[in-house]
């Protein structure tokens, strides 16, 4: 009897030993640190898939464009820090915000998106494209985080840069190429019930994987 009860302990305390060692690495992967994604081929992700209604299961509209190790978003909405992390997407390492409309579905999570970005070591400042008063957002969002930036910018040694706004306005037909040969257009996704813009990603290449 007593050999079975140490053994019956024995077994207990396996399970137990499995089960701290899966909680644990659980717990890690919502504070572990993320290295950059890349991706072989243009590659489209839905980061985040909810409107403007809460809804913890399908976090605010947030879409990806990543090639290589750049990555752009489209529109950021509720919880698009989490909604990176769950596809293993550091919040510093898109570059550039891409705005559809300035409905708050799409923009609430620029604040979100550019300080917790910055607490990952972005450096230089997130690129901001949007439509017309993309500008006059990005200006009272960067009023109403300054004394907090310029706080955590003297207790922490962080770069100002990185929690700083460039805007660019774009309205339908707008387009840039980036330097890593992709190009990206603006068309009229109509104006109601504010104007908003379809984006197109395109690279020099031939296949599947050439729009998006």
């Amino acid at each position: 009897l007593l050999v079975l009860a140490i053994a019956v302990l024995a077994f207990v305390a396996s399970l137990f030993s499995i089960w701290a060692t899966w909680r644990y690495q659980e717990l890690a992967k919502d504070v572990a640190w993320l290295d950059d994604r890349s991706f072989e081929t243009l590659t489209l992700l839905t980061v985040g898939t909810g409107g403007a209604v809460e809804n913890p299961s399908r976090l605010g509209p947030v879409s990806a464009v990543g090639l290589g190790a750049r990555i752009a978003l489209v529109d950021a909405g509720r919880g698009v820090a989490e909604a990176l992390r769950r596809c293993s997407i550091r919040p510093s390492q898109p570059d550039t915000l891409y705005l559809t409309s300035l409905l708050p579905e799409n923009t609430v999570g620029i604040d979100d998106l550019l300080i917790t970005g910055w607490l990952a070591s972005r450096t230089t400042p997130l690129r901001l494209v949007g439509p017309p008063g993309t500008r006059a957002l990005a200006d009272a969002l960067a009023a109403a985080q300054a004394p907090a930036v310029a706080a955590l910018a003297e207790a922490v040694g962080l770069p100002a840069a990185g929690a700083a706004l460039e805007v660019v306005e774009a309205t339908p037909g707008w387009s840039e190429t980036r330097d890593d040969g992709v190009s990206v257009s603006a068309g009229d996704a109509g104006a109601r019930p504010l104007p908003a813009l379809a984006w197109r990603f395109e690279r020099p290449a031939t296949g599947p994987d050439a729009a998006l």
